[in-house]
């Protein structure tokens, strides 16, 4: 062996090394980024339990955490909607022959992709082989 192939070996151990001591500093460290990342959100993720396989144009009513969802299945994937009507706070009803959510308390009417009549969108990721879903954080009663 000469000195190039030397050094090259001992580089490559060097950094193979460093590596395998260093790992989990750095996954420690990205775990609490993510955990700030989801503090500074402003949302809460819990679990959600969704089918692996979904149909399209498929909306699904849902539970998470004391909250109804309605979680509509598209192109893009997965969405999440609040399962409660933005102007009086009754629960919405999907309505799948017009494809629309609506509520039966004031006959409101929501369609999924009009920004200023549409239910509240929550944040949706896939995270450890499931589904989270981000709602805001309840307010504690005050005694």
């Amino acid at each position: 062996m000469d000195r190039r192939q030397f050094m090259k070996e001992l580089g490559t151990g060097l950094f193979k090394t460093v590596r395998e001591v260093a790992g989990p500093f750095v996954e420690r460290d990205l775990e609490k980024l993510s955990r700030l990342r989801d503090h500074w959100s402003g949302y809460v993720f819990v679990p959600l339990e969704l089918p692996a396989a979904s149909n399209q144009d498929q909306v699904l009513d849902r539970w998470a955490n004391g909250e109804t969802l309605l979680v509509r299945s598209s192109d893009e994937g997965w969405a999440a909607y609040s399962g409660r009507c933005p102007d009086c706070g009754q629960l919405l009803h999907y309505l799948a022959y017009s494809d629309t959510a609506s509520c039966f308390g004031c006959g409101s009417s929501y369609g999924w992709e009009e920004q200023d009549r549409s239910p509240v969108r929550y944040p949706l990721r896939r995270e450890g082989g499931g589904w989270r879903v981000g709602l805001p954080p309840k307010e504690k009663a005050h005694a």
